[in-house]
């Protein structure tokens, strides 16, 4: 009976020893699971979708402008054309007159219109080559 009593005892051992390893395996697999539950790559791969979406608005909206900042640059050479044909007219009629073409009503503020008009179609311009290249 001592040797049956032996053998119950070293099973129970063994038991124990089984159920402290199933345990410790029951908690590095919960480890695990809670490492790839909450893995960077989830926020990573969210924010990245995010982005993503984002672009393609910007995009599609650079385009948008990109088009519409043509339209606007056509009308204001337009503009500055016609401001240069009265600019002319005024400085040849004031030649015939002999008198200073800067008295004549909104003679300078026409050109310093002009002039600020033409500036800023420059600084387009090199927005417009950034879109370009996003687009």
């Amino acid at each position: 009976m001592s040797t049956l009593n032996n053998v119950f005892k070293k099973l129970e051992s063994i038991d124990k020893v089984s159920q402290k390893v199933d345990l410790a395996l029951v908690d590095d697999l919960k480890k695990i699971l809670n490492g790839i539950e909450n893995d960077g790559i989830y926020q990573s791969y969210s924010e990245s979708i995010k982005i993503s979406s984002d672009l393609e608005i910007l995009k599609q909206k650079a385009n948008e402008r990109y088009n519409t900042n043509d339209k606007v640059v056509q009308a204001s050479f337009t503009r500055i054309k016609n401001a240069e044909q009265y600019l002319a007219t005024a400085e040849r009629i004031s030649k015939e007159l002999g008198t200073d073409v800067k008295t004549i009503p909104n003679y300078n503020n026409v050109l310093n219109a002009k002039t600020k008009l033409q500036d800023v179609i420059k600084s387009l311009s090199s927005v417009q080559n950034k879109l370009k290249n996003l687009i």
